[in-house]
């Protein structure tokens, strides 16, 4: 049975470690990943945790190889514009130090879009 939410819940920061007690709850109905602040600072950022076979293209959260994986805006300074070199190359050699978008879920999910 998955946990109640009164209202909005705060996501901790990487710097300010742990999760939220939420996070643990891996059922697909779970309230967190309906809010603004999931989908903005988790949504293909934090790594899956499921140990199970499961269809990553419904889950929440990142896997290894996957295009839809983002990195985490409260850490990576990145704008809303699409990387030239990863249009042209599909790599870029800034890496993660890039202050581009580095795929369409960066693109979209920017805050500034």
């Amino acid at each position: 049975m998955a946990a109640a939410v009164a209202g909005p819940v705060s996501i901790p920061s990487p710097s300010e470690g742990g999760r939220h007690a939420l996070l643990d709850d891996t059922s697909d109905d779970n309230p967190l990943y309906r809010q603004d602040l999931f989908r903005m600072y988790c949504l293909k950022v934090l790594p899956c945790s499921k140990r199970y076979c499961h269809d990553w293209t419904t889950c929440p959260f990142a896997h290894p190889g996957e295009k839809a994986k983002r990195r985490d805006p409260r850490i990576y300074t990145y704008t809303g514009v699409a990387c030239p070199e990863m249009k042209k190359n599909n790599h870029c050699p800034a890496g993660d130090k890039c202050v581009y978008a580095h795929s369409v879920w960066e693109y979209w999910l920017h805050s500034s879009r």
